[in-house]
């Protein structure tokens, strides 16, 4: 069986079972259980450039043709995110009862 072949096949197995394939794809990546799956560190460290030059330059990819200044919006994406979540926190844990007592 051909390769694009087997992939239609997961494809579909995915959507016979609800899953979206993004959460598939994902899941591998960030859940505890696969972290040290083969596949997965096969995939990480061997075929990160693979990964990225394929995302790159897919039809519909939101990359386009500068790559840095992509892996830079994320970066700073990320970050921002995590500093207003920090922020939020911070500003909030005043309020943070179980830390209070009853007198």
């Amino acid at each position: 069986m051909a390769l694009a072949e087997q992939v239609k096949l997961v494809l579909n197995v995915l959507k016979f079972l609800g899953v979206w394939h993004s959460e598939f794809f994902l899941s591998l990546l960030m859940d505890q259980q696969f972290k040290n799956h083969a596949m997965i560190l096969k995939l990480l460290c061997h075929g990160q450039w693979e990964l990225v030059e394929a995302l790159q330059k897919h039809p519909q990819s939101v990359v386009g043709g500068n790559l840095a200044d992509w892996a830079g919006k994320i970066t700073r994406d990320g970050y921002a995110h995590k500093l207003h979540m920090q922020l939020a926190e911070a500003n909030s844990s005043h309020f943070n009862t179980s830390h209070t007592s009853v007198w």
